[in-house]
């Protein structure tokens, strides 16, 4: 029995589940000392002997007891250990659920890695086995940093962590790869209690993208600012109504007003008066919808109401819901190039030395009055008014002079007109009325009368200069079913060439004849192109002779137009409009060349003509052209006659008009062997000192004088006069226009030596019947005063209407 209750009690005890006693507890003996020993070795207790069924049942009872406490002692170790595997995946599962953008790391007490997510892994390139059990300082951390952050990752130092944590950091982290990785970290200890082990539990994003990205908005935030602040053209953002909400300095300038006061501003505010309603506009488009930028020239107000021009460009800034956020507006300063194109706009449409209106100007304004409506009865006017002489005042006095006289004229003009007439200056001394709702012709002539009253009274120029000008006027009228600007000014000119034919200071009003004449000039004109280009010219040749033997010694050259349809045209009926035209100097070029080549092939031809003189007329605008020397010499090298053989005939105005350059090219001309020679000599303005300098050979005289020889002794003491200064000045004198006997025997004896008329013959348009050579050709130069022989002149061309 006590066997067994030993057996009991020990089970008991290992179970922690000891029997509750059911009766009084039986008193045990004291004990003392150590245990007794018998002298029997000691070894396992006998079994003890059941020896009732008491005994059985309590055995049983306890034996269960220990059964179940066994069995319940495996379930909780079974449900603690599912619970820590349980805690541990769902710490492995919190790890991973972080996913790729959280890093996590948990660290020990020492500071080393005992976790380390997928994240970790994907950013720093080593896997969680590569990084059990080290520090980050050896892995990751820069040197630099060590020592500011080892401590937040569990690393033992100074501190311990729990003294340092929690704390939120950016520290960078160097990958596999070396390359930098910027973690914002937030770390954090935590304790187990049963173990009292503390541990550091590490969370952090991988920012380097985001301050990438910061950086880089930073950047352009600074350049925007940059930019918008130091741009060379004014800029602003602008409210939703307007209101400026950041303005730079270049607009500042504009605008001359500071920051300050246009942020309290609606860009309305500062808008000139007239374009108020253009910005509003665009600013309510923009609100409505539009998203493209505006684009305005408007005008600004600055603070001390100076006006600026601007080109403004408006655009919509959105959000990204595409909901209007502000407007950003550039204005662009265009004050200065707006100034100067009025500027150009006045160049373009006024004279810069007048102050007039130009010839563009005055189209624009006389086809809008022709297009406009007038007044039953009333019509449009021009006068069209020409200064004449004006040249010589520009050469006698001088340009600057000239500049004053016109700017005088032009004053007088404005102040001779009504409020509403134009004056404008057309030309270099020509200027055009346009007279609105004028009720007849006799109000323009009063006018035109006025007017040149007004322009022809002294001026004083340069100083104490006295300048007296005259002017002549072409007045035309308008509107016509077939008239417009360009017709009206032209038939103004066409009466204005006429009056300009009358004389100085005439006054001419239009008429249909006037334009008929128009009309046939333009033809010749086209005709005389058409003749040098097809060949339509031919020469005529009148003989000189020697009025003692009355023998042929030279020829003068008689320019044609023979035009298919036009006819044969003498000289009178197109040298004014060739030199007009400026197509006297090809067709004089043509003369020289066709007369030189024509007596070339008289002298090859062995028809009397070995020592025939030919003479070429040469007009005042071929003697102003440089190249007169070079085509006189191209034409006697290409047809090989002797310079001896030809003679230039120019006009005494031509002589006269000639200035340095000119009279030493006409000397050139002689130098070669050329004779020159003054055509209708008595005509013009020469002076005797002027005629003494003139490097010449002969004169003719006028046919005016020879025609009165017989009837009018006036005539004839002129003739003689003019034969004896020849003679004084060792010049041969040859009369034009001789056509009786008369005239020839008187001209014999005043010792005139050559003369030239229909007396001898009309003109021919081959070489003339000459017996024998006439001795006076072999005298090369002048003739000494009172010799008998004679100098051969030459020809050239023109000659007399019907010659």
């Amino acid at each position: 029995m006590s066997m067994h209750r030993s057996i009991v009690k020990a089970l008991q005890r290992l179970t922690g589940t000891a029997a509750t006693p059911t009766g009084p507890a039986r008193p045990e003996p004291a004990r003392t000392g150590t245990p007794e020993h018998t002298g029997r070795p000691l070894g396992p207790p006998a079994a003890a002997e059941i020896t009732s069924g008491s005994d059985l049942s309590e055995l049983a009872a306890s034996l269960n007891a220990v059964t179940q406490h066994v069995r319940a002692r495996a379930q909780e170790q079974r449900r603690v250990r599912d619970m820590i595997a349980a805690e541990r995946d769902l710490v492995d599962s919190v790890l991973e659920i972080a996913g790729s953008h959280i890093l996590v790391v948990i660290l020990d007490q020492e500071g080393r890695v005992i976790q380390f997510n997928q994240a970790c892994e994907s950013t720093t390139g080593f896997s969680r086995a590569e990084v059990a059990g080290r520090r980050i300082s050896e892995l990751f951390l820069l040197p630099a940093e060590t020592g500011s952050v080892a401590a937040a990752f569990g690393e033992p130092g100074v501190s311990p962590p729990e003294s340092v944590l929690p704390r939120s950091f950016v520290c960078t982290w160097l990958d596999r790869a070396g390359r930098h990785h910027h973690i914002a970290w937030s770390n954090a200890t935590v304790i187990d209690r049963p173990t009292g082990n503390t541990y550091v539990i590490a969370t952090g994003q991988d920012i380097t993208d985001r301050l990438i990205a910061e950086a880089e908005l930073h950047e352009a935030r600074e350049r925007f600012r940059l930019a918008f602040d130091n741009a060379p053209i004014g800029m602003c953002l602008l409210g939703l109504e307007g209101r400026f909400l950041q303005v730079n300095r270049a607009l500042e300038g504009s605008l001359g007003r500071p920051e300050a006061q246009l942020l309290n501003l609606n860009v309305a505010d500062v808008a000139h008066p007239s374009d108020v309603q253009a910005i509003r506009h665009t600013i309510s488009t923009m609100r409505g919808g539009q998203r493209y930028a505006s684009h305005d020239e408007v005008r600004f107000l600055g603070a001390d109401d100076r006006v600026a021009w601007a080109q403004m460009s408006v655009s919509a800034v959105l959000r990204d819901n595409g909901d209007l956020l502000y407007y950003l507006a550039q204005v662009h300063d265009i004050t200065a190039r707006r100034a100067a194109e009025e500027r150009l706009a006045q160049q373009a449409l006024h004279d810069p030395l007048t102050g007039l209106p130009n010839r563009a100007a005055l189209m624009a304004r006389l086809q809008q009055e022709l297009g406009r409506e007038h007044r039953p009865g009333s019509q449009t006017g021009l006068l069209y008014a020409d200064l004449d002489g004006f040249t010589m005042v520009n050469d006698s006095l001088g340009q600057t002079v000239g500049d004053e006289v016109l700017r005088e004229v032009a004053r007088r003009l404005q102040a001779s007109i009504g409020p509403s007439d134009t004056v404008a200056r057309v030309g270099s001394d020509e200027f055009v009325v346009l007279c609105r709702e004028v009720p007849g012709q006799s109000h323009l002539l009063d006018l035109a009368r006025r007017v040149a009253d007004t322009v022809s009274a002294p001026i004083i120029a340069g100083g104490q200069r006295e300048s007296v000008t005259s002017i002549s006027i072409g007045i035309a009228f308008g509107p016509s079913d077939d008239l417009d600007a360009d017709r009206l000014v032209r038939n103004a000119n066409i009466a204005l060439c006429q009056a300009k034919a009358g004389g100085r200071g005439g006054c001419r009003l239009y008429d249909e004849s006037l334009g008929q004449y128009v009309i046939d000039r333009a033809r010749i004109e086209q005709a005389l192109r058409q003749g040098l280009r097809d060949g339509h010219f031919v020469l005529r040749f009148e003989p000189i002779v020697d009025v003692t033997t009355h023998q042929v010694v030279a020829v003068e050259a008689l320019v044609r137009l023979n035009h298919p349809q036009l006819g044969l045209l003498m000289p009178g009926a197109f040298i004014e409009i060739a030199e007009d035209s400026g197509l006297i100097a090809p067709i004089g070029a043509w003369v020289l060349q066709e007369a030189c080549r024509l007596l070339a092939d008289w002298r090859g031809a062995d028809v009397g003509c070995g020592r025939l003189g030919i003479t070429v007329n040469v007009s005042a605008r071929q003697v102003a052209r440089p190249d007169l020397a070079d085509t006189v010499a191209q034409a006697l090298a290409q047809s090989g006659i002797p310079p001896q053989c030809l003679s230039l005939e120019l006009t005494e105005s031509a002589l006269m008009e000639a200035d340095v350059s000119a009279l030493r090219m006409l000397e050139r001309i002689r130098d070669m062997g050329v004779r020159l020679g003054i055509d209708d000599f008595g005509t013009g303005y020469s002076s005797l000192l002027y005629l003494k300098r003139l490097p010449v050979s002969f004169i003719k005289i006028d046919r005016s004088f020879v025609s009165g020889l017989v009837p009018d002794p006036t005539d004839r003491e002129i003739v003689t006069a003019v034969i004896r200064l020849g003679r004084a000045l060792g010049l041969v004198t040859i009369a034009e226009g001789v056509e009786t006997p008369e005239q020839l025997d008187i001209l014999k004896d005043l010792d005139c030596e050559l003369a030239q008329g229909y007396l001898f013959g009309p003109s021919t348009s081959g070489a003339p019947n000459v017996a024998q050579p006439w001795k006076i050709l072999l005298d090369h130069g002048r003739r000494a005063p009172g010799a008998d022989s004679a100098v051969a002149p030459g020809g050239g061309l023109g000659g007399q209407p019907g010659r």
